[in-house]
């Protein structure tokens, strides 16, 4: 509350969202704090998203697909670009799109980011019951497989790697991360009999994927969706 009522007397005369306004309290928030890392979700699209005021050291683009096409645009290319709006100057961009849109890269190009994406700067592969992932510095082998998506746990592993060498993380510290990473509403099993999952699924690309995860359940009764 107290950071509340800091802000809001500085605010109280701007015309600004609610998401906005709790958004400047997060930051305020974060700026009190002796934090090592602030890990910022940028919203919907990301160039004229609340929390793209702030500079970031890395940034990170998971993958391009058809949502909120009436604010983003309606083809990839120019949801690409709305995207690319999170990149800074000479800092590091990972992106995990196997096929980024041309706006992208090019972006990229305009304003120097060193841009590492999936399949060129990094790529991983999928073993029975275990993944390898190679970055240019180093090839990870026998990782777990996580309850995520691998194409996004690669690009967080990336991310990582492009840290300062003080946040150098032990290949432990990767695993056990993979281990117990998880997200509420993302294929959560909420009970076993009968079979109950929860998926936020709201775009082809993350409906594709639930349809991938429920074809390696052995569901042999009605399937309710």
């Amino acid at each position: 509350m107290d950071a509340f009522s800091q802000i809001n007397p500085i605010c109280k005369d701007s015309k600004i969202t609610y998401f906005e306004f709790t958004t400047l309290t997060a930051l305020h928030l974060f700026k009190k704090n002796p934090l090592d890392i602030v890990l910022l979700e940028v919203g919907l699209g990301g160039r004229f998203d609340a929390v793209n005021i702030i500079d970031s050291d890395i940034s990170i683009i998971t993958t391009i697909s058809f949502d909120h096409t009436k604010q983003l645009g309606n083809t990839l290319e120019q949801i690409g670009f709305e995207k690319a709006g999170i990149m800074r100057p000479f800092k590091p961009c990972v992106c995990g799109d196997r096929h980024p849109p041309n706006s992208i890269i090019k972006h990229a190009k305009d304003i120097k980011t060193p841009l590492h994406c999936l399949t060129k700067e990094f790529n991983y592969s999928q073993q029975n019951n275990s993944w390898t992932l190679e970055t240019p510095t180093k090839i990870l082998k026998n990782l777990p497989l996580p309850k995520l998506p691998l194409q996004n746990a690669a690009t967080a592993i990336m991310a990582l790697s492009l840290l300062p060498i003080s946040f150098n993380l032990s290949e432990n510290s990767i695993t056990n991360g993979l281990l117990n990473a998880n997200l509420t509403g993302r294929f959560q099993i909420i009970r076993k009999n009968p079979l109950v999952i929860i998926d936020v699924a709201h775009n082809p690309e993350s409906a594709s994927f639930l349809a991938q995860q429920l074809a390696g359940q052995p569901i042999t009764e009605k399937l309710l969706l």
